[in-house]
């Protein structure tokens, strides 16, 4: 009895599969992410979406998902989408500051955001429902943007404490661009820019003194192997990123049953890769002792002088932005930013140690707002 029970369980659920697999087109889907299988965008963010699609999609939907950069590196992964040769992946907007101009507005105001998965469900909210020339940048480099995750608070990395803003004088050091450029000169050093994958060489060589970094770094970049110190300075979140922008012709060429699983299951990878730094983080602090790397509070006068910087570049910014980037009209963008951030704190609050509800919520308040037969077409 329980064997013949069991067959029909197999023979229903092959049923069922096979009836979700005919209901989407046989769609075969290339990732490219150029940073390593240990990362937070791999294993909290690319690896629960794919199985998500993949199951919900009966394995009609299936993915190749190349990591460390096998396929397309970090400044090469925007031509590499528009090009065809990817179909997705991670693109650091910061890296193309003239194709993404307001990219960098909202990358501007990482100072005022403190937490990964509030960052990650503003920017997204902010640049599919509340800035049709932000999908127009997108459009305009071949893109179809489907959202952002955020990177924890960046810190400081490097190989010896920082305690007071003297401490940076002179030093040497890898930041992502945008304010921490300005932070970094403001305190007297000098800024350079490389991309992420490029850090632990940067430190080994002597190329950089410090990198701007979120804690778990050290073991998502292995920078444990050539750091000793951590100065876990609160230094905002990297959130001017695509985690889910599908070149234009491939994103057209899928139907629209294809179009919107993988819309309905992308806060599956938004709220999962900030997550993952999230958790990360915490792994990494809890294991620092044991990997010989030294967490420093930073001294009263340094997060004094980081609070100062904010609020004086916060009172330029919108200068900032028609000067440098050419944004006619950047105040309105940025009230509009701030908002977001604090309708997510609200909303994330009480849902905070639950991440399916979290990615519940983005999908309730961003995704179901979308037409998958009009967005992006």
């Amino acid at each position: 009895m329980t064997r013949n029970l069991l067959g029909r369980c197999a023979i229903a659920a092959a049923l069922v599969a096979t009836a979700m697999a005919s209901a989407y087109a046989d769609t075969e889907i290339t990732i490219s992410s150029w940073v390593g299988p240990k990362h937070p965008v791999n294993f909290g963010g690319y690896e629960p979406y794919i199985a998500a699609v993949e199951a919900a999609s009966g394995g009609a939907i299936r993915f190749r998902l190349f990591t460390g950069g096998a396929l397309l590196g970090a400044k090469a992964t925007l031509a590499g989408i528009r090009d065809g040769i990817a179909d997705t992946g991670v693109i650091a907007l910061t890296y193309h500051p003239a194709e993404f101009p307001l990219a960098q507005l909202i990358a501007d105001l990482a100072l005022w955001s403190d937490d990964a998965l509030v960052a990650g469900a503003a920017v997204t909210e902010f640049n599919l429902l509340h800035c049709p020339a932000c999908l127009d940048e997108f459009r305009a480099q071949g893109l179809v943007y489907n959202g952002t995750y955020s990177t924890a608070p960046y810190t400081i990395i490097g190989r010896r404490p920082i305690n007071v803003p003297a401490d940076l004088a002179g030093l040497k050091v890898r930041t992502p661009g945008s304010v921490w450029d300005r932070w970094v000169q403001h305190m007297g050093a000098v800024p350079v820019n490389l991309p992420a994958s490029d850090m632990y060489e940067s430190l080994e060589r002597g190329i950089t003194d410090l990198v701007l970094q979120p804690v778990a770094a050290l073991r998502s970049y292995s920078l444990w192997d050539v750091a000793t110190d951590v100065t876990n300075l609160n230094l905002g979140t990297f959130h001017s990123l695509s985690l889910l922008g599908y070149g234009r012709e491939a994103w057209q060429g899928y139907d629209a049953g294809v179009r919107k699983l993988l819309m309905d299951n992308a806060p599956v990878a938004l709220i999962g890769a900030s997550q993952g730094y999230v958790d990360l983080d915490q792994e990494v602090i809890a294991d620092a002792d044991e990997l010989k790397v030294v967490i420093h509070p930073p001294g009263e006068a340094l997060v004094a002088a980081t609070r100062a910087f904010a609020e004086a570049d916060r009172a330029e910014l919108a200068e900032i932005s028609r000067s440098r980037h050419g944004i006619a009209e950047p105040e309105p963008m940025i009230e509009t930013f701030l908002r977001l951030l604090d309708k997510w704190r609200a909303i994330m609050a009480p849902i905070r140690d639950d991440p399916a509800k979290m990615a519940a919520a983005l999908k309730a308040e961003v995704f179901d707002h979308l037409d998958p037969a009009r967005h992006g077409m």
